[in-house]
């Protein structure tokens, strides 16, 4: 997205970005008339994803006490969708 002034003084682009924010809302509206529900997955994971053709970028985040870990952007959201599944949320998005 463009900065706050570019939204401000250029009508276009704001007409672009209210239309993206309406598309998503009509999406999901449709997902939850249909009783599905809508999960959110993790960002950052603590081990790195096993797809042998992709390079997940670690990252290191200090906690509250100072303490570092090392932890991974997560290369896709399927796999905590799939734990979902396993649970039994059979209608999710």
């Amino acid at each position: 997205m463009s900065t706050w002034s570019d939204l401000k003084d250029n009508p276009r682009l704001k007409s672009i970005y209210d239309t993206r924010i309406n598309i998503l809302r009509l999406i999901r509206e449709f997902f939850w008339s249909q009783d599905f529900l809508e999960t959110d997955t993790p960002a950052v994971v603590r081990l790195a994803g096993q797809e042998p053709y992709l390079n997940p970028i670690s990252i290191v985040i200090h906690d509250t006490n100072n303490t570092m870990h090392r932890m991974y952007l997560r290369t896709s959201p399927e796999y905590a969708l799939k734990k979902l599944l396993a649970a039994g949320y059979d209608k999710i998005f």
